[in-house]
């Protein structure tokens, strides 16, 4: 950026002294001073970010979701500035940044509801919400019942884990590592139930799941008849 200042300074000083400028050179020197203005500006919001998160840091009554915003937002200005400067100045503070939002849980709500071929139903309680944390690709027939999963946790119960259930109002809500994240996402309804288990791809849950960075939330809705 200090390039673009020198332009401007040398610009306002010919104006100043009536120096003229060179009509083929106007253009050039206008455009580097409008990129200066645009950094100047980036760089201000950025530092304002920054500030922001070590005050609320320090006060230490910040929600996740606030240290969040404000961080979301100091990463694209800083992708801004270095359009601008390509400079791993730049790259270091964006990495700053998304370690910082790596750092935070992902919140998942799932919402569990009966359907019924053309409509949804009643909430389900007691749904199982369980992570899958292996590698081998899982076939529909290993959660086809109940007992069958059962049988599959006890051959690979190191890669499973329960980590939520839902309540009468066919509502759980768990939180995940990020550094962490699992292979997939299993949801066991009660075994005297109407409903199957499903399972989905964790790829395939955050590509269809709504919300914000910090809280996804997914409406599961089981077939039932």
């Amino acid at each position: 950026m200090r390039k673009y200042k020198q332009a401007r300074a040398a610009y306002d000083k010919a104006l100043e002294t009536g120096e003229s400028v060179v009509a083929d050179l106007r253009p050039n020197i206008q455009g580097a001073i409008s990129l200066c203005d645009s950094c100047a500006y980036y760089d201000d919001l950025t530092a304002r970010c920054f500030q922001q998160i070590a005050k609320m840091k320090k006060e230490g009554h910040a929600t996740q979701a606030e240290v969040a915003e404000y961080a979301s937002y100091a990463i694209e200005y800083i992708e801004q500035l270095r359009r601008f400067n390509p400079d791993d100045y730049y790259l270091k503070r964006i990495e700053l940044m998304k370690g910082l939002l790596m750092s935070m849980d992902l919140q998942v709500k799932f919402t569990f509801v009966e359907w019924k071929t053309f409509s949804e139903g009643n909430p389900i309680p007691g749904v199982e919400v369980w992570i899958y944390r292996g590698f081998t690709p899982l076939s529909s027939n290993s959660f086809s019942s109940d007992k069958r999963f059962r049988r599959l946790l006890k051959r690979e119960g190191m890669n499973f884990q329960q980590v939520g259930q839902s309540g009468e109002n066919g509502i759980a809500e768990i939180e995940l590592d990020r550094t962490n994240l699992p292979t997939g996402i299993l949801f066991r309804p009660k075994e005297d139930s109407p409903q199957k288990i499903v399972y989905m791809s964790f790829e395939d849950l955050m590509r269809q799941a709504r919300g914000t960075y910090m809280k996804k939330q997914f409406r599961v809705k089981m077939y039932t008849k």
